[in-house]
């Protein structure tokens, strides 16, 4: 049965006639339009809110994701700056066993030659000990 048939069956069992019946009638399809578009106008309204809701959702979880990957980029540069200063750390060490060496190999190069000078200043001392021995020798024979 349609909304009209129900209206003139309503209308009729409220004992309505001639301009009250076409009145009634036609201010509760009125009525009835207002609510269907009130309706419509409510749901409308409510799929914006969600769409809303839902775009603004969508823009945490932008700025979220844009956050970790700004987050994670600086992890990242924090170690490479750290492995850039762990490798400095390690190459002046290195550099300072290099020179440590070098002056280890110095020191022993100059112990080495004070060494020869003086096993070469005791066999001139020797010689000339020897050379004294000869000469009185002679000088006594």
């Amino acid at each position: 049965m349609s909304s009209s048939e129900q209206l003139q069956k309503q209308a009729a069992a409220l004992g309505l006639s001639g301009t009250d019946f076409v009145h009634y009638i036609t201010s509760q399809q009125a009525y009835e339009r207002e609510e269907r578009a009130a309706m419509r106008q409510a749901q409308k309204e409510e799929a914006e809110r969600q769409a809303q809701a839902l775009r603004e959702e969508v823009d945490q979880q932008e700025r979220e994701a844009e956050r970790q990957a700004q987050r994670e980029e600086a992890e990242r540069k924090a170690q490479r700056e750290e492995a850039e200063r762990q490798a400095q750390r390690e190459e002046a060490e290195q550099q300072a066993q290099r020179e440590e060496a070098e002056r280890q190999a110095q020191r022993e190069e100059a112990e080495q030659q004070a060494q020869r000078e003086e096993a070469e200043q005791q066999a001139q001392w020797e010689e000339a000990e020897r050379q004294a021995q000869r000469e009185e020798a002679e000088r006594q024979a």
